[in-house]
């Protein structure tokens, strides 16, 4: 049977959010709040604009754009739990100018230019078909209209180290991984971040040339990458460091569950977090070496970290 790998990842996303209780739920949505503050963005441009969350998970941006003032915002996701969830996080906060609905085709179910404003985080990097993506969210966005994406980036340290993880992944499943995590010690926000990345059936990666030329070529010409408001574990190095040496912490209690994993599955897990302990003291030696004076931030940051996620606010051409 041929992939939906779409439908896939939707349902694992949709697995993932639905985890979240109602203070980790309300902290992510006041994140989006506050990474637009920080790059000081105008708050009030959300004021009476029809927007849409696509790929929406769990809502927790549609909600965010509602209680900014948005007219309407429609929600899109193709996982099914993820969008009754979103539903339920809304009614729990009396969220009356939202919907929420399933969908999973390549065209979407929208006219031409009918929102003011579309979200678009997480989503273009897991796309079998990126370009017909850019094209259909250039479609229905006004002229004069925004969007926003939130895009893995190229260059670092950590991704070339996922991309191997996952080949691991492929032998051991989703439900082994997920319980070793509950008993991990980790926060319970780093388990979508781990196992998506572990799990998600297709990750692409984009240098700013290569997403800067995709949304000048679908007609967004003002095009923003945002420095500030990383607020996650690209915020520092250290920071990135701790990140990384969470996965350590996940394989490695893995890797300690020996009525859950088999004999050969332990010792792969051993193998892959000597992997992960390489990596890290390689980054712990570089910030060493600009807290020594022997790199500049920048210089230690374009090694470890790359060029980071790519956070983009981009303006249609009337």
């Amino acid at each position: 049977m041929e992939k939906n790998i779409a439908k896939e990842t939707g349902e694992l996303f949709g697995s993932l959010f639905v985890a979240f209780d109602d203070l980790n739920f309300l902290k992510s949505v006041d994140l989006f709040k506050k990474r637009f503050e920080e790059n000081n963005f105008d708050m009030n441009y959300f004021k009476g604009k029809k927007c849409l969350d696509l790929g929406c998970g769990g809502g927790r941006y549609s909600i965010a754009l509602s209680l900014l003032g948005a007219q309407h915002v429609t929600g899109v996701d193709v996982s099914d739990t993820a969008i009754a969830d979103a539903k339920m996080r809304a009614d729990k906060l009396n969220i009356t100018n939202t919907d929420f609905i399933v969908y999973d085709g390549a065209i979407l179910p929208f006219e031409d230019e009918t929102f003011d404003c579309v979200i678009w985080s997480g989503v273009l990097m897991h796309m079998e078909n990126p370009e017909l993506g850019m094209q259909e969210v250039s479609r229905i966005v006004k002229k004069s209209g925004m969007v926003y994406m939130l895009v893995y980036a190229t260059g670092g340290v950590r991704w070339p180290m996922v991309n191997q993880l996952r080949n691991v992944s492929r032998f051991i499943t989703l439900e082994k991984m997920d319980l070793a995590f509950k008993t991990s010690g980790l926060d319970v926000n780093k388990r979508r971040t781990y196992l998506d990345d572990l799990y998600v059936p297709l990750i692409d990666f984009y240098s700013f040339d290569r997403l800067q030329t995709l949304l000048n070529k679908n007609g967004f010409n003002n095009c923003n990458r945002w420095q500030k408001g990383r607020l996650d574990h690209e915020e520092s190095l250290d920071a990135y460091i701790k990140d990384l040496n969470g996965f350590n912490q996940l394989f490695e209690e893995a890797s300690s569950l020996k009525g859950v994993f088999s004999v050969t599955e332990i010792a792969t897990l051993h193998n892959a977090s000597k992997l992960i302990k390489a990596v890290v003291a390689y980054a712990v030696s570089v910030n060493e070496l600009y807290t020594k004076g022997e790199l500049t931030e920048a210089q230690a940051r374009e090694i470890v970290i790359g060029q980071g996620h790519h956070r983009i606010i981009a303006f249609k051409s009337n």
